[in-house]
């Protein structure tokens, strides 16, 4: 999950979500800002969890774990279409890491990949629905300590406030972006700092 503030970071560097958060610390070399950020985004959460749940307080270090996961596996299901459309419309742009194979073979795979994670992404935010219809048993309060319907708007709300933060910083990030070409390349003036 480290990761995940260093893409916000490179998101911030490239002008997609505010400059304030595209900075590297010179001495540590990591982006403590977005760290911050992500601490305090994630505490807010975890305080939110315990008043909207209430007394079903074993069941939030059940749910909050499961939504941070699920978000990060749902990030792929932007990367992996980003990464066959980008090799297949950019050829010859040198990349430090391809998967050895060609375009007939990467896309099919791309494919197979997108697909486990949009299943993977599914059964992780709604848990329980394909056992329903599939027809297996799912005790849903014994395996997460709360109901399926708390579980859910949890879930959901959770999905929203971090769609919205997302489009805050393209929002705030806008600024700093200035087109360099045609095709609606930006720049921007990030670095250390």
């Amino acid at each position: 999950m480290i990761i995940s503030d260093r893409m916000q970071y490179m998101a911030a560097a490239g002008a997609y979500f505010g400059g304030f958060f595209g900075r590297i610390h010179p001495g540590l070399g990591t982006p403590v800002r977005v760290n911050l950020m992500s601490r305090v985004v994630s505490t807010l959460f975890m305080l939110a969890a315990m008043m909207f749940v209430g007394g079903e307080n074993e069941g939030i270090f059940q749910v909050v774990p499961t939504i941070c996961i699920s978000t990060f596996l749902m990030s792929y299901l932007f990367a992996i279409p980003a990464a066959v459309r980008l090799r297949s419309k950019y050829p010859n742009v040198h990349r430090p890491f391809r998967v050895p194979v060609n375009n007939t073979v990467g896309k099919p795979m791309g494919t197979v990949c997108f697909l486990w994670i949009a299943l993977g992404t599914f059964v992780a935010v709604f848990p329980g629905t394909l056992e329903a219809v599939f027809g297996t048993e799912y005790p849903f309060v014994d395996i997460w300590g709360v109901s399926q319907l708390t579980f859910s708007v949890f879930t959901l709300i959770t999905l929203a406030v971090i769609v919205a933060i997302g489009v805050l910083g393209y929002v705030f990030g806008r600024k700093l972006r200035t087109p360099t070409s045609a095709d609606g390349a930006a720049s921007a003036e990030v670095g250390v700092g």
